[in-house]
């Protein structure tokens, strides 16, 4: 084995992103066949070579997608498109990239069947054009670094790391880098095509635009560029034509990030800039340092597929502030009718003093001759007096009837201020009393 599996002196000509093509299903043929177990519902995407689609495994009953060789490729377009199955047949055990099912031909046409992913970091960029939450861009290339090491160390080489190439599960927001249709893996042949282009230069690392040097350092760079774009919105290296980029790559010519963003922590523009850093041997050692570097990186928001941070619910409040009102109501009707002499004999007997006083009846009757006047005067003390009243008085149900402590609520959710200024009176005329 070479010193540098990864070394492909040659520089390719980019390919067109893989992107929504609805528009295109009304015209092509294999929408709305049955091929196999599937059933082609529409056109996700067509590439250089390839075109992709929707469909249905009506077998498991799940959704897919079938990757197709175009008719009209050539033999080296058609071993990047084995390859591509190959390499994904290799790293489909990771989390972070997309799976493989199967390969298959049909009509003389060879398609592989992928999972069905309905979003790419690119949808997401078009409803955020100024850039995704700092915290969602961390965590969508924290995932991705984490692919490109397994990658590495499976000796697969993507080459074509950007936002189109990033899916995303719409369920949780699991990132998935997709797209090894340039793979490089190490021991296979470098078959390429003189003088045309791989990758996307915008993303492009600037020893891969010269022609130089292919290592993981470029998936590296890539990974970082793509980062750059998160966070602002734009790709590092703008142009109106692929040379102006290419030019603009080699020579490091784009805007600073903190420029375009200026809001972000010093840590991040930092990992931006070593990510992207024009010598190889600048960057990070690995893409597993990448990851860490990333995480390490405390950001205070969060968008809505990451685990937000639980906010009080104003009906916390709500209910803490009628349980008070209710408890101190209670304490205001209680006052209020221990104040007036009539309520008290009626009120307080069958709540509160019946069940303590009703045996001493019986003591006084059976024992008269020890101790007649403490036990039976009702001069010292106001609360036994009450035990015979309400034997004949029916009034005392009253405070029980529900409808009776709805109202009092009421009363008490609408006035509770000038509850709580009666009850304090109240209480000062109470302790005047006994103080006299």
């Amino acid at each position: 084995m070479p010193n540098n599996p990864f070394d492909d002196k040659t520089i390719i000509s980019p390919r067109s992103p893989q992107a929504s093509d609805s528009s295109a299903s009304s015209d092509d043929p294999l929408v709305g066949q049955r091929i196999g177990n599937y059933q082609v519902l529409s056109v996700l995407g067509r590439g250089g070579f390839g075109s992709v689609y929707k469909a249905e495994d009506t077998k498991l009953g799940r959704m897919v997608a079938l990757k197709f060789l175009n008719q009209t490729t050539d033999t080296f377009h058609s071993e990047l498109f084995e390859r591509e199955a190959k390499a994904l047949g290799t790293l489909s055990k990771h989390p972070n990239i997309v799976q493989i099912h199967s390969w298959d031909e049909h009509e003389g046409k060879n398609f592989f069947v992928l999972e069905y992913m309905e979003l790419s970091v690119a949808d997401l960029l078009e409803a955020s054009p100024d850039g995704l939450p700092p915290a969602l861009a961390i965590r969508i290339i924290a995932e991705c670094a984490d692919a490109l090491a397994f990658a590495h160390e499976s000796c697969i080489l993507h080459r074509d790391i950007k936002s189109p190439n990033i899916l995303l599960e719409h369920a949780d927001g699991v990132a998935k880098i997709a797209d090894f249709g340039l793979a490089r893996i190490c021991g296979t042949s470098n078959n390429t095509i003189e003088g045309s282009v791989i990758g996307s230069p915008a993303y492009m690392a600037p020893e891969q635009a010269r022609g130089g040097e292919i290592t993981p350092q470029c998936d590296i760079y890539s990974l970082g560029a793509t980062l750059y774009e998160l966070l602002s919105g734009q790709a590092p290296f703008m142009g109106k034509s692929v040379l102006e980029i290419l030019e603009k790559v080699r020579n490091n010519d784009r805007i600073a990030l903190k420029t375009r963003t200026p809001h972000l922590p010093p840590a991040l523009y930092g990992i931006v800039d070593q990510a992207t850093a024009p010598k190889p041997e600048d960057r990070f050692a690995s893409a597993a340092d990448f990851a860490q570097a990333l995480r390490a990186i405390e950001i205070v928001d969060a968008p809505e597929i990451l685990p937000a941070p639980q906010k009080k619910s104003p009906w916390i409040y709500i209910a803490v502030i009628l349980c008070l009102a209710f408890w101190v109501g209670i304490a205001y009707l209680f006052m209020n009718d221990s104040a007036s002499p009539d309520s008290a004999e009626v009120e307080t007997a069958p709540t509160i003093e019946t069940p303590a006083e009703t045996p001493q009846p019986t003591i006084a009757d059976a024992a008269p001759e020890k101790a007649p006047e403490p036990v039976v005067s009702p001069d010292p003390a106001p609360e036994p007096a009450p035990v015979p009243p309400a034997e004949e008085t029916p009034p005392p149900e009253e405070p029980q009837d529900p409808t009776l402590k709805e109202e009092a609520v009421q009363v008490l959710r609408e006035n509770k201020e000038e509850i709580a200024d009666a009850l304090i009176d109240r209480l000062r005329k109470r302790q005047k009393n006994k103080g006299k």
